[in-house]
């Protein structure tokens, strides 16, 4: 389904009007201490970019350079397929793989409170993350592998979409439930 990937634009600007999760408030709370809110000046932008910068390096060395490469050597070895057809099913199974271990770990975004939010339909929901980061993670791997086990076109692109999406949040409306529970 390309729902997940590919929403409508109806979709993007409710996504965009919603308040943070409680994963993601919690995760951006020092940035907002730093920055403030509805603050996107150029000063902002290149912390965010450094801070995003620096989470992408450390998390395309481990997911690309050693999961997925090593999964790759492993799979090359127990499958034993030669030439380019086993080649391209271990890094195949790898970028899956990798991929898959990246969307489990960044379940941490979801919270049962978001998951049951009224309207939510299931788009806080962990299985939603997973879906969504393990295609991200998909994108990186087969960038990773198309330009021949390189990591600065999936850094690149990481830290782009991972500043993007600060950027984005630094507009959105603070959550209610957060204000009250504390």
């Amino acid at each position: 389904r390309l729902g997940v990937l590919a929403p409508r634009a109806e979709g993007i600007a409710q996504a965009a009007a919603a308040p943070l999760t409680v994963g993601q408030e919690e995760q951006l709370t020092p940035l907002f201490r730093i920055v403030g809110r509805g603050s996107a000046s150029s000063s902002t932008v290149a912390v965010i970019l450094m801070w995003q910068g620096s989470i992408a390096i450390a998390e395309e060395l481990y997911y690309r350079g050693v999961v997925q490469s090593g999964l790759e050597m492993l799979l090359a070895r127990v499958l034993r397929l030669p030439g380019p057809t086993g080649s391209f099913l271990a890094g195949l199974c790898a970028v899956a793989a990798a991929s898959a271990i990246f969307g489990l770990v960044h379940t941490e975004f979801a919270s049962p409170a978001d998951a049951t939010r009224e309207g939510s339909e299931g788009e806080f929901s962990a299985g939603h993350w997973f879906r969504v980061t393990a295609a991200y993670g998909a994108v990186y791997g087969a960038l990773f592998a198309l330009t021949g086990h390189r990591l600065a076109a999936p850094i690149a692109m990481h830290t782009a979409l991972n500043t993007a999406l600060c950027i984005d949040a630094l507009n959105r409306p603070k959550r209610e439930v957060a204000e009250s529970s504390h």
